[in-house]
């Protein structure tokens, strides 16, 4: 494999996990009921950039990262709509 395409190939994954990383972060701040301080979402984006980057190392398998993108987004989404209803 040609050295510049392999470190290109690096930075696209490095640069989708800090966006991914980010994404959580605002979600976070969100959702969160009291203002949080900046190193705190700072830690949060960086864990969720290391574990999203990690799932989708294929050290373990593709599928990994897939099912937790769809778990994290289903469960924002069922948070936001009150899911499960207490009764």
């Amino acid at each position: 494999m040609d050295p510049q395409v392999f470190v290109q190939r690096v930075l696209v994954i490095v640069l989708r996990a800090l966006i991914e990383g980010l994404a959580v972060a605002v979600a976070a701040v969100f959702i969160a009921k009291r203002s949080l301080p900046v190193a705190d979402v700072l830690k949060v984006s960086l864990t969720a950039a290391v574990v999203f980057l990690v799932l989708d190392s294929n050290l373990l398998s593709p599928v990994y990262g897939l099912s937790a993108r769809q778990g994290a987004g289903f469960g924002l989404g069922a948070n936001l709509v009150g899911f499960p209803m207490a009764r």
